[in-house]
């Protein structure tokens, strides 16, 4: 076994994990994985459509990378692209990855307090966003906020 092979398989278990639940930059790492072979075994179609993914809400940097991998397939394997890919969007895309997203929120607001009868009213749980002491959820664009109740 290469060295640090190991650790790159483990790697590729966290991110999967982390894109089913619509993380873009572990679906940016798995492309990576995928067209470089590292931790799985190279597949530049699997690494385009995981980068196709990864650049699904059109940040710039993805879709650089999307354009970058598309132009280094093969003719052939850009043949292969539209059937695979249509089966990992229906796993991994944000589609079907943000509800999971909302339901794991869900389940979760209600460990907070480590009990059955629900959550703190003064926790706010900020999606993408830092918490602020005085005004809540902060970011430059909106996040998503999961707040207590009154």
């Amino acid at each position: 076994e290469p060295q640090g092979e190991g650790r790159q398989q483990r790697a590729h278990e966290h991110f999967l994990r982390a894109a089913r639940l619509a993380d873009k930059l572990s679906q940016a790492a798995i492309a990576e994985q995928y067209w470089q072979g590292q931790g799985v075994d190279a597949d530049r179609v699997l690494g385009y459509i995981w980068m196709d993914l990864a650049a699904e809400r059109g940040v710039p940097a993805l879709i650089a990378l999307r354009e970058a991998y598309w132009q280094g397939l093969t003719a052939d394997e850009r043949t292969r692209v539209p059937a695979l890919g249509a089966t990992l969007y229906v796993v991994y895309g944000d589609a079907a990855a943000q509800p999971r997203v909302a339901q794991e929120q869900r389940r979760e607001k209600y460990q907070i307090v480590g009990s059955r009868v629900g959550w703190d009213s003064n926790v706010d749980v900020c999606v993408g966003a830092r918490k602020d002491a005085y005004s809540g959820c902060v970011t430059a664009k909106p996040a998503e906020a999961v707040r207590g109740k009154p």
